[in-house]
């Protein structure tokens, strides 16, 4: 099943504007900030299609199969709890 959902970067801090950590809306849990096990910027990552995103709360893993400002669609891979 595909969803389309958007992640929130969180930036480390202001002088470095590196992206330390990265949340998301989850479809499952319906959290709308949810914690991700993604901790780098995705669109700086050539290979960020070829990732899954694990949603924190729930423990569900998504394919990422496109990303564009903050807009995702995943598929769904195992859900969890």
């Amino acid at each position: 099943m595909k969803y389309t959902i958007e992640i929130f970067p969180e930036i480390c801090c202001d002088e470095c504007n590196d992206i330390s950590h990265n949340h998301m809306t989850c479809p499952i849990c319906k959290d709308d900030y949810a914690g991700t096990d993604i901790y780098h910027g995705i669109y700086e990552d050539p290979n960020c299609l070829e990732e899954t995103i694990t949603c924190e709360e729930c423990d569900t893993t998504f394919k990422l199969l496109s990303y564009y400002c903050g807009d995702a669609e995943v598929e769904l891979i195992e859900e969890g709890k």
